[in-house]
């Protein structure tokens, strides 16, 4: 088998004073059922057929992609044949010019954790999983040591002896649950801190018998202030007052409006408490929109202005697959729903 990757410039527009970009990826895989085209692009979605253990991946690529793909005006499209592979085509449309005014302000957001010195392994055998953690740690006052599986990283354990491991759970070679069992045998390594680091939200959810070998489970794609906080709970830190900001004022807003509300708005958004609950606890929001949709009605029915300002913050967290927040905003609303609840039953 192989991959082979095209690309091809198309002139549009007068006088061909612009090209569109197409890169075409065709691969000799098993195919793709034609039943499974549209749901691969979906998060947390990957064909019927295919096997996890085999072939990977959690079914958030193509989801990633395409959403990065949409915000640049372009697309993203599929043609397969079982048996045969398939070819994904990228297709990146002439670039628009954009005003200035019209940029989106992005602002950082202050995790709140300072750490102490300590020193780190970070054992993913992806390059880039392992850049992208430095970057989150940059500013810290950490020494940060590297493995690319997990027999590298019992060795780099036995040598430098690191206060903490982030440990990628699929590596080649040993993978993270086989590397941990080891180095919690190891009476000279058992109190080390092991962080899993893994893509599979739902089976290592159940996996409650690997999950006890860790310290703390983090998921990717990781978020910066999770891995922050969590780092926190588990090495020396002091946290550093972060001054309340718009979204903290927010979440006062709201739950000040939700006390106030009419009993008819408290009526039917408790009723959305057992899905709202179900959707946060299971870290996968393939059919959220549908849900927000609902709420958003619910909102305007009402003029529940702060309501419907933090669903559309729960769209915008999902849209950008932001698990944290998106789990972290449900969970506000819930937080206002059991205080109608309370007084309800006062």
């Amino acid at each position: 088998g192989g991959i082979d990757i095209h690309a091809k410039m198309h002139d549009v527009g007068k006088n061909g004073l612009f090209s569109d970009l197409a890169i075409e990826v065709r691969d000799s895989g098993i195919g793709i059922l034609v039943k499974d085209q549209k749901k691969i692009f979906n998060i947390f979605e990957q064909q019927d057929s295919q096997s996890t253990r085999e072939f990977g991946g959690a079914g958030l690529g193509l989801a990633i992609s395409t959403k990065l793909a949409e915000r640049l005006n372009s697309e993203i499209t599929l043609k397969s044949k079982i048996g045969e592979g398939s070819c994904f085509t990228f297709l990146m449309k002439s670039p628009e010019i954009a005003d200035d005014k019209k940029q989106q302000k992005i602002t950082a957001i202050d995790s709140g954790v300072k750490l102490k010195p300590a020193k780190i392994l970070i054992a993913d055998d992806i390059e880039e999983n392992r850049n992208l953690i430095c970057e989150y740690l940059s500013g810290q006052p950490l020494e940060i040591l590297h493995a690319t599986d997990g027999a590298h990283a019992l060795e780099v354990m036995q040598r430098d002896r690191p206060e903490l491991v982030l440990m990628d759970i699929r590596m080649p070679v040993m993978s993270g649950v086989e590397a941990t069992q080891k180095i919690k045998s190891n009476p000279e390594l058992a109190k080390t801190i092991i962080v899993a680091v893994t893509a599979s939200v739902v089976e290592d959810r159940k996996a409650d018998k690997k999950r006890s070998l860790f310290d703390a489970v983090l998921y990717k794609p990781l978020n910066r202030n999770t891995l922050m906080q969590t780092l926190g709970k588990l090495l020396p830190a002091e946290q550093v007052p972060v001054i309340e900001n718009e979204s903290q004022n927010e979440q006062c807003m709201l739950l000040k409006e939700m006390e106030h509300a009419s009993d008819e708005f408290a009526d039917e958004i408790i009723v959305y408490a057992p899905v709202l609950d179900r959707t946060r606890n299971r870290g996968s929001f393939g059919g959220l929109n549908q849900l927000l949709d609902e709420l958003d009605d619910v909102a305007n029915r009402y003029s529940m202005h702060e309501f419907k300002k933090v669903v559309e913050r729960i769209r915008s967290a999902n849209e950008q697959f932001d698990i944290e927040e998106t789990q972290r905003m449900i969970s506000l609303i819930l937080a206002g729903i059991n205080k109608l609840q309370g007084a309800i039953s006062q």
